[in-house]
Formats: C-alpha cells, structure tokens, sequence
C-alpha cells in the first residue's frame, strides 16, 4: 500500500505597499494549529516584511560651525528613546538626520515637535522638498565649508610668516601677531566645537586639539600649537571635500526634477507645483521636456530618454498603456500621461531620498571611533593635568 502523501501547504499570495513592490506567502498546512494564537494572520505578517515604518529625513544645523561627530553620537542616543523611533542615523558632517518611526505611534509632525523639545536645531525637509528647499541647505553647508577653507588657509600662511620672523628675521613682535593671527583663525571653529560638546556634557577631539594648542603657547612653543591646529583644520576641510562629491550627486537628481507640471483641465490647461498634481490627473508633456511624474502614456508616442534614472544610452520608444518615469525627457512627440503616483512617491524622489538617507550612514567602525573619541579625550585631559 502506498503511503498518504503529504498534505501539501496553501500558499495565499497578497499584495504588499506599492513602495516595497514585493510579495509575501502565507503558508498554511490542512492540519488544524493548536491554538488560534499560532496562527499568524497576513496584516501581522505584512507589518513584519514591509516594516510598517516610515523615514523622516531632517537637515542639521552644525554646532560651532563644525562637525561634531560626538554631539552626533549623543543625539542619536537622545532620539532612540522618542515614542516610536526604531532606527536613528545623524551627522553633522552631511548635515542630514534619519528617522525611521512606526506611523502607528507617532506622526512626522509630532517627531519633528519631540526633536525641537530636545532642543535640537533641524530643518524639516517636505515630501516633495522643493527645490529651494535643499538647495538652501547644501549651500549654507557649502558657505560654512568656505569660511573654514579661506580660515585654514590664512592660518598656513600666518604660521608661516611667525616662523619666518622668529627663526630668521628676528623680529619677536611680527611673529607674536602672526601667531595670534593663526591660533585665532585655526581655533575659532574647533573652540565654537569643543564648547558645544561641553554644554552637551561631553569631551571631544575638537576640545582637546585646542587646549593642547594653547598649552603649546603657554610652554613657548606658539609654532608647534599653530602647526596643530592648521593638520587638524586642513582635515576638516578635506573630509569637507570628500562629502561635496556626494553633494553634487544631490544637486544633480535635483536638476532632473521639473518644479511645475502642465496638467489638463477640462477643456484647457493649467501649470501647478508637482507636489499639487494627485494621482489620476493628466498631464501634457512637450517634445524636449522632462517628464515630471511617474505615470502611463494615455496619448502620443515617442523615444524616452531614460538614460538619467536608469542609466540606458539609448532611448526607449514608448506609447500608450507604457510606463515613464519622473526624471526622464521626451524627445520626439507629445504626451498625455495619467499620473500614478505622487510626487513624493515618483522614481526620483525615492531617488533622492535614499542618497540623502546615505549621507547619515555610518560604518560601524566609525560608530566605534565616534566612542572611543569620547574616551580619549577625557584620558587624555585628565593624565595631563
């Protein structure tokens, strides 16, 4: 006799969020569980694959007018305990905060509102950002990148003329003021720094270089704390550097993106924001714009330049029932394309999104120093006096 075979499970196929583009399978076996608790439904699994959270990105104010990795590693610690939060990422270096949070506890409002009590200074940035929104942000950022280059560099060349009238010329006067010239310049963003991670309750690099600096100066050695302060500024401005490349990428995906939308209106048109185009309403695209939303040709034909959001060299001919992407330009004819998702849901300003959700990231070695930092200053201060 051949054996039963096995009860084969059911699979129950259903639709996750839009946004996740992903399914998830319930199996279900014909035997009965043993308590109705076993038995997971599809909204518990649904939260657990799609995560049921959201993602609030916030603009950071540096402390001092310098990064403080430090304060950030504090601030991360302080947001963690808010109703909701599940996962906090922050750097003053980008400038950016990630908040990812449970809707279901608490809205992006009152988020925001929990922060500032925290007495954190931030910059809400909109879903849609308008454009001059972040481009605001990513030029404050860069004036404050300016400053401490055009500072870095007066204080090489003072350090240079004290040492020239020390060592070579004689003239003790000259190279006292040269030296105060550079210890003023080199010092002013990391003492700005180290006295905002004091009132923050703790000890960073940005503290100790300065006070290293001015015992320098207190034992004679004006040269050695200038020479200190300038490696330690010229650091800054060179991490400044690096992070510009992924600044650019911003303002890049920022270019891509049209502000306005030329939508259809009974017999007549009307141009509107994108961030007040709603989903279902049409949208005319002319030969050589960019195409502002994410939607389906209902109208038209023509070649779709998608290099730009998915990198292809050729253009792709499209028509109706097609997909097109927000970002994207059309080349040859005109288009009517119903849109199907939001501005703040189109390609791109996922896009945007996650490059700026990026900027916060952090290696789990650069946690690690982000820590050890603390530790050491403290050593450090506490050994020497």
């Amino acid at each position: 006799m051949n054996p039963s075979p096995t009860p084969q499970p059911d699979v129950i196929d259903f639709q996750l969020a839009p946004e996740v583009q992903h399914h998830a399978q319930l199996e279900r076996h014909a035997a009965p569980t043993t308590t109705p608790q076993t038995l997971e439904t599809p909204e518990h699994i649904v939260r657990s694959v799609n995560g049921d959270v959201e993602t609030c990105v916030m603009g950071l104010h540096r402390l001092g007018g310098r990064a403080c990795e430090t304060c950030a590693l504090n601030l991360e610690n302080r947001i963690r305990t808010l109703k909701g939060v599940q996962r906090v990422s922050a750097s003053y270096v980008s400038g950016m905060m990630s908040v990812r949070f449970d809707p279901q506890l608490t809205t992006r409002a009152e988020l925001e509102h929990l922060v500032r009590q925290l007495g954190v200074p931030i910059t809400p940035i909109p879903v849609p950002a308008p454009q001059r929104t972040r481009w605001q942000m990513l030029r404050d950022a860069l004036e404050d990148d300016r400053v401490e280059t055009a500072f870095t560099i007066i204080t090489f060349v003072a350090m240079l003329l004290g040492w020239l009238f020390d060592a070579w010329l004689a003239l003790p006067t000259a190279a006292a003021l040269s030296y105060a010239l550079a210890y003023l310049t080199g010092g002013t963003f990391g003492l700005k720094a180290g006295l905002e991670s004091l009132r923050q309750r703790t000890i960073d690099v940005d503290l100790l270089m300065i006070i290293a600096a001015i015992g320098a100066a207190l034992v004679g050695a004006p040269f050695e704390g200038v020479m200190l302060l300038f490696l330690f500024s010229l650091s800054n401005v060179l991490q400044n550097f690096a992070l510009d490349r992924t600044r650019n990428a911003i303002r890049a995906l920022m270019k891509l993106r049209p502000e306005t939308a030329l939508v259809r209106r009974g017999e007549g048109t009307v141009v509107l924001p994108i961030a007040d185009v709603n989903v279902g309403d049409r949208v005319l695209v002319r030969p050589g714009e960019r195409i502002p939303l994410d939607g389906v040709i209902i109208e038209g034909e023509s070649a779709i330049d998608q290099a730009p959001i998915t990198g292809e060299s050729i253009p792709v001919n499209k028509r109706v029932d097609d997909e097109v992407l927000a970002g994207t330009i059309n080349q040859e004819g005109g288009l009517e394309v119903r849109v199907t998702r939001l501005a703040r849901d189109s390609t791109l300003s996922r896009l945007i999104r996650l490059v700026e959700e990026a900027q916060t990231e952090k290696a789990q070695t650069q946690r690690f120093i982000d820590r050890a930092e603390q530790i050491y200053a403290a050593s450090v201060i506490i050994l020497t006096t």
